[in-house]
C-alpha cells in the first residue's frame, strides 16, 4: 500500500511538471511583439530629446494597439495621447517621440515607461523603460545690492547686502569671503558659509 502511495505521488509530480512546462510554453508562444526603446538618454544643455520606439510584430496577426506613457510632470510630450499603433504581421516600425524637460528640473535620474496595450483585449503586449539622466549644471552668481558704500572714518560700522543667485540645477555650498580695507592701507577678511538650493535666490 505504501509503495502504491509513493508511486501515485511520483506520477502526480511528473504530471504537474509537464503541465507547468506546457503552460510556460503557451505563454511564450503568445508573445506577439518585440518592443524596445533606448535604455539611457543624457540631458545636457538642450532640454529637448527624442525617444525612438522600435516595434516588431512577430505574430501572424495584425496588431491594433495603443501607447500608454507614464512620465514625470517635469517632462512634456509633444506626441498625441494614446498613440494608435497598427502593425501588420511580421513587420517592423520605428516611431520617434519628441519630449522636453523643464529647465528647472534638478540634476538626477528620471524614468519614462512605455506600454503597448491591445485595443481589443486591453492586454499589456509589451513594456519598455528609458532612463533620463539630467546632467549637473553649475551657474552661481553674486551681485552687490549697493554699488557704493560710504566709509567715513575708522571705527564706522558697515552694513551691506549681496544677492546670491543659483541658476544651476543642484544645491550649492559656497564660502563667501569679504575683503574690507582699513585706513592704514591694510585689509581684513570675514568669511560666510552659505547653502543655496537649485534655482533659488538669497539676500545676505
Amino acid at each position: 500500500m505504501k509503495l502504491f502511495q509513493g508511486y501515485s505521488k511520483n506520477i502526480f509530480f511528473i504530471l504537474l511538471f509537464i503541465l507547468c512546462g506546457i503552460n510556460s510554453h503557451a505563454q511564450e508562444s503568445e508573445k506577439k511583439i518585440v518592443f524596445k526603446t533606448l535604455e539611457d538618454i543624457e540631458i545636457g544643455d538642450d532640454n529637448f530629446f527624442t525617444v525612438v520606439m522600435q516595434l516588431e510584430n512577430i505574430s501572424k496577426d495584425t496588431i491594433n494597439a495603443r501607447l500608454v506613457l507614464e512620465k514625470p510632470g517635469t517632462i512634456r510630450s509633444y506626441s498625441q495621447d494614446n498613440l494608435i499603433i497598427k502593425l501588420n504581421p511580421l513587420k517592423k516600425a520605428f516611431i520617434p517621440l519628441k519630449f522636453s524637460i523643464n529647465k528647472q528640473q534638478a540634476a538626477g535620474n528620471l524614468n519614462l515607461r512605455f506600454q503597448i496595450i491591445d485595443n481589443k483585449t486591453n492586454q499589456n503586449l509589451a513594456t519598455s523603460s528609458t532612463k533620463i539622466k539630467v546632467d549637473y549644471k553649475k551657474d552661481l552668481k553674486i551681485f552687490p545690492i549697493q554699488s557704493n558704500i560710504l566709509y567715513r572714518q575708522e571705527g564706522d560700522s558697515i552694513h551691506y547686502q549681496l544677492k546670491v543667485v543659483n541658476k544651476g540645477n543642484q544645491t550649492e555650498k559656497v564660502l563667501i569671503t569679504n575683503v574690507i580695507p582699513d585706513f592704514k592701507g591694510a585689509f581684513f577678511t570675514t568669511n560666510k558659509r552659505l547653502e543655496i538650493n537649485a534655482f533659488e535666490e538669497k539676500i545676505i
